[in-house]
């Protein structure tokens, strides 16, 4: 019998009723696991970095535990330092029967730009894997980060972003979760220096007995700074979702200003959806808004599409598609964009 460890990932930062059973997730994995690294493709030879504490202090949104099973695991971290407009892009092929495990180390320095995309495949037997992206954005800096879940149906994947962006430093963090067993994702970006702003937008299907798990946390530390969190998902057959969204406006962040919406299209009766939208104060003058629309197509809406010759499946068939291509069209990556453009209409 396979030796299986339990994992307490996605942890809030500020605990709900337990009988909600949303304040974290705990997940087996194996105890057989192994260092992988992705195929790399960079605009440049000369953009390798070194993993240094500014990088090793940051705190993932997926939890302590899930960094000290990297930690044990890891002892060579793939290190990129941007140039003036630097493109990474990361393969990663998971083979499954072990825990896969991976750290990637992203330094952005100051009035430098980068766009870094990391796709995730798997082959088609059981297995899972763990990576955790550790990202660092300077002063008057730029990160775009594509993370891109198109793994197989049996495969578990569980990915950490643990993040900080300087004064006037931007990150883009665009997120695509189309397929697998169970995807477990945990974000943790700390705004801490003036004017930082993050931009997170997401787009997810889940079909048959799949399970999403999703923890965003972004803390606030720097003045005037700004964040905008969207996820817009389908749920069919009996997929569950739990989307946990943190904003904390911290002591120090006066003139901070977020909002997170989620919008969930649920296609059948037998989903789970469950959405814990939290905002968190220690400061004065700040701004946080959240909302959620959640539920099935309006009656007015399928009445038009069905008038004009479409059934019903294939109008949220339709409509699934739409959400993830609007996620997709936000890569700037033209080429990367493309592929997946045609990945979305095959399947």
């Amino acid at each position: 019998m396979e030796n299986k460890r339990i994992l307490t990932v996605n942890p809030v930062p500020a605990k709900t009723w337990y009988w909600l059973k949303m304040n974290h997730r705990k997940v087996k994995v194996s105890t057989d696991s192994i260092e992988i690294t992705p195929s790399v493709f960079t605009s440049s030879d000369d953009l390798s970095g070194v993993y240094a504490d500014a990088l090793s202090e940051l705190i993932g949104g997926a939890g302590a535990e899930a960094d000290a099973l990297v930690s044990e695991n890891v002892t060579s971290p793939l290190c990129f330092s941007s140039q003036e407009n630097s493109l990474v892009r990361l393969f990663y092929r998971f083979k499954g029967h072990r825990l896969e495990v991976s750290r990637v180390g992203l330094t952005v320095p100051e009035g430098c730009s980068m766009v870094c995309v990391m796709d995730y495949q798997s082959a088609a037997n059981p297995g899972e894997a763990l990576v955790q992206t550790k990202v660092l954005i300077e002063k008057n800096a730029h990160l775009t980060l594509v993370q891109v879940h198109r793994i197989g149906d049996s495969f578990h994947l569980m990915t950490d972003i643990a993040g900080k962006v300087e004064e006037n430093g931007r990150l883009d963090l665009i997120t695509l979760v189309t397929a697998g067993k169970e995807n477990d994702l945990g974000y943790r970006v700390e705004l801490a220096g003036k004017n930082a702003h993050a931009e997170l937008s997401t787009g997810y299907v889940a079909a048959a007995d799949h399970v999403l798990d999703f923890n965003y946390y972004i803390p606030q530390s720097g003045k005037m700074t700004t964040c905008q969190i969207r996820a817009d998902g389908v749920l069919r057959d009996h997929a569950k979702k739990v989307f946990r969204g943190t904003i904390d406006f911290l002591r120090g962040s006066a003139g901070a200003r977020s909002a997170e919406r989620e919008n969930v299209l649920l296609i059948d009766d037998t989903v789970v959806n469950q959405t814990l939208p939290v905002i968190l104060c220690s400061e004065e003058d700040v701004e946080g808004a959240h909302g959620a629309s959640i539920g099935k197509l309006d009656d007015s809406l399928l009445f038009y599409l069905q008038s004009r010759g479409l059934p019903i499946p294939v109008i949220y068939e339709m409509m699934a598609k739409a959400r993830l291509s609007a996620v997709a069209a936000l890569i700037p990556d033209d080429e990367f964009r493309k592929e997946m453009e045609d990945y979305l209409e095959r399947n």
